[in-house]
């Protein structure tokens, strides 16, 4: 049995999207490719797209001299592990 305290609910919003016809057409080919529905491929595509948009605006930060490596990493949202940098 779980307390209130361990139990966590993800908050969920609605948001609409405006997507040409071959858009959504080869949104819901790749969708029934994959065995999903459309908004779970939607999900899909804009995290991995937030993804690289992050990982893009760390490495410009990092290239820019803005951030130092691990702060790069950390807005990136990954690790470095340091022992494996080759200098």
């Amino acid at each position: 049995m779980h307390n209130k305290e361990s139990v966590y609910t993800m908050k969920t919003l609605t948001l609409s999207v405006r997507l040409d016809a071959e858009e959504v057409r080869e949104l819901d080919q790749v969708a029934v490719r994959d065995g999903v529905d459309r908004s779970s491929m939607l999900k899909r595509f804009l995290r991995r797209g937030y993804a690289d948009y992050r990982y893009e605006e760390a490495c410009a930060a990092y290239r820019r001299g803005e951030a130092s490596l691990s702060r790069a990493a950390e807005m990136a949202g990954m690790r470095v592990n340091l022992r494996t940098i080759i200098f």
